[in-house]
């Protein structure tokens, strides 16, 4: 998953983006947090209405608090070796 150090890395292949052109918004989420799923809901009306930008998703799963986020992400990491990031992504986010 990131490490602290990697926050400010910029946006390359192994990122999840969704939209097209535009600038771009990188969001640092935990599939577990209700904040997380909230800021989601929100991008994603923007992204459906058309709004140009280009999502950026990145892990940020907080262990101390959310005991199944870490292995949250790694099942979205495996879904995304098999092209199927943003569906689990949104899975996980709606349950």
């Amino acid at each position: 998953m990131t490490d602290d150090l990697a926050l400010a890395t910029t946006v390359d292949a192994i990122d999840h983006t969704r939209g097209v052109g535009g600038p771009q918004l990188v969001v640092y989420g935990d599939f577990e947090c209700p904040y997380t799923a909230a800021a989601m809901q929100s991008i994603g009306v923007l992204l459906e209405s058309g709004v140009a930008f280009e999502l950026v998703f990145r892990h940020f799963p907080l262990r101390d608090i959310h005991p199944h986020a870490e292995g949250a992400a790694a099942a979205s990491e495996a879904a995304a070796r098999q092209g199927r990031f943003w569906e689990i992504h949104d899975v996980l986010f709606r349950n």
